[in-house]
């Protein structure tokens, strides 16, 4: 019998078709599960994710929640042999390109795992939407001189719509566009 089953006999629980719970030991798992759409948020997964809250606030046993999300199958099976392990000591730096798949194993430490994002690119580059949640680094040149020019390469796309707020949940489920280009 599943978790969300064992738990919920007897108890008026809400059945969920956008995530998955779990609970290993006192580690609560989480699973955003819309693979298809590439775990962008809804209404109904931020309730689903409301009520999963409630069951772990109510679950004793359970003294930390880690939050995941699920990939589709094809794209693993696809990938599998490209699998390449990156293990790193306490406080390595991991640097990825934004459309990297990766994932790492839940934190079973009672010390916290923190997590910084910061974003590079090259001097020659514009960027095609402004960071909504710059820091105070945003444009600083880390190596090299400013040249003032721009790499062109000849193809056109259309630009991004430019987003209201600065929620990339909304902006994964389409519904956070101002509708007109930047």
């Amino acid at each position: 019998m599943d978790y969300l089953s064992n738990y919920c006999k007897g108890r008026n629980c809400m059945e969920f078709d956008t995530i998955k719970i779990d609970r290993m030991d006192t580690i609560c798992l989480l699973t955003l599960n819309r693979p298809e759409r590439l775990n962008a948020m809804s209404q109904k997964m931020l309730s689903e994710i409301a009520a999963a809250c409630d069951v772990f606030e109510q679950d004793t046993a359970c003294k930390v929640v880690v939050v995941t999300g699920s990939v589709d199958d094809e794209i693993v099976n696809s990938q599998r042999d490209k699998i390449v392990k990156c293990t790193g000591k306490a406080g390595s730096v991991c640097l990825m390109h934004a459309s990297l798949l990766h994932g790492s194993a839940p934190n079973l430490s009672d010390q916290p795992r923190t997590l910084y994002i910061t974003t590079y690119y090259a001097e020659n580059a514009i960027e095609l939407s402004p960071n909504h949640l710059p820091s105070k680094f945003t444009h600083e040149l880390v190596r090299g001189e400013a040249t003032g020019r721009v790499r062109c390469t000849p193809y056109e796309m259309k630009l991004p719509a430019l987003p209201k707020g600065t929620s990339f949940f909304a902006q994964q489920e389409g519904t956070d566009s101002a509708g007109g280009m930047m």
